[in-house]
């Protein structure tokens, strides 16, 4: 997935996650389900930032980001 694409997605998730916040604070969403997607949402985001910031620091250090894949920890550039 290209930059642009994961900063889509991490818009999308955060729009989503302040709608489950503004919703669970006017208590018209069920604390259980709400508590649950929020987790959910909020893991994303965090594997989203961190593919991107992942991405920015390959292509800073001579690297093609799309070479390597981002969702190993252990992925080397060959």
């Amino acid at each position: 997935m290209e930059d642009r694409g994961i900063l889509d997605v991490i818009q999308g998730l955060a729009a989503e996650e302040r709608w489950i916040k503004d919703q669970s604070a006017k208590g018209t969403l069920d604390p259980d389900t709400g508590s649950i997607r929020l987790r959910e949402v909020e893991s994303r985001l965090d594997e989203m930032w961190t593919t991107l910031r992942r991405r920015r620091a390959l292509r800073a250090a001579g690297l093609d980001p799309d070479e390597i894949d981002l969702t190993d920890p252990d992925s080397k550039a060959s």
